[in-house]
């Protein structure tokens, strides 16, 4: 009996030695996948692509990171973690540039009296799938008599109603072992700058596919017959799980 017992502890320690072993190689995993994560950060910008639409993107690789670790890196984007009410799990800042070629605006002369007019105009334009620009404005101005001549004098131009429509699509995605946050927009000669972060990465709705499989060692005690008649005896095993979620 003393032995059976030396046998059972002995099978149970193993189990646990294996078991810490298991979670302690999973841990230093994850750390050293954070720590890639961040290094690509470190070392990348904002760069142009074209997505599998054929449409420019812009994109870059996102820090990884509990917020003290996070602080070290990008204090900027702490700074927005910590205004922010409830648990955020990303942040993301997007600087948005638009260069316009040139326009051609409407305007229209008003005559208030012989010396003063009124110079409105106005711009709207339709670049459809919800991007659009358009603005109101005018320019008082007067015609006064010098000793040269006239002299045309116009004071400050005042801009009304103005309004800018721009779609935007974000996300962040998985791409060669790191996550990247990418932007677009349709409307002409945008450009993005991008900056983000991924706050505790284990905890996160975003966190990297494992295997579906698992080899599990175990032990216990069964019933049954043994050599001596029936009774307790101990027993080990290796064990394949299966994790459908990861499927």
């Amino acid at each position: 009996m003393k032995e059976r017992l030396v046998y059972i502890s002995s099978i149970f320690a193993l189990v646990a030695i294996v078991a810490f072993m298991a979670r302690d190689c999973s841990s230093k995993n994850v750390e050293l996948e954070i720590a890639n994560q961040n290094i690509q950060a470190l070392t990348d910008s904002t760069r142009m692509v074209k997505n599998e639409l054929g449409k420019v993107q812009y994109e870059r690789t996102v820090f990884a990171g509990d917020v003290e670790s996070l602080k070290r890196l990008n204090g900027e984007l702490v700074k927005e973690i910590e205004a922010q009410k409830g648990k955020t799990r990303v942040v993301t800042k997007i600087v948005t540039e638009v260069v316009f070629d040139t326009i051609f605006i409407e305007n229209d002369v008003v005559k208030l009296d012989d010396s003063t007019f009124i110079i409105d105009f106005s711009y709207k334009k339709d670049y459809g799938e919800s991007n659009s620009i358009g603005f109101n404005g005018r320019v008082p101005a007067t015609i006064e008599k010098t000793n040269d001549g006239l002299s045309l004098r116009s004071s400050s131009t005042s801009i009304s109603d103005m309004m800018l429509n721009m779609k935007i699509y974000t996300g962040i995605k998985e791409e060669g072992g790191a996550y990247r946050i990418f932007a677009r927009s349709d409307f002409p000669g945008v450009k993005f700058d991008l900056d983000g972060a991924i706050v505790d990465p284990e905890k996160s709705f975003i966190s990297k596919k494992q295997s579906p499989f698992s080899l599990m060692l175990g032990g216990g005690f069964g019933y049954g017959f043994t050599n001596s008649g029936t009774g307790f005896f101990p027993s080990v095993g290796l064990y394949v799980g299966i994790n459908l979620l990861n499927f």
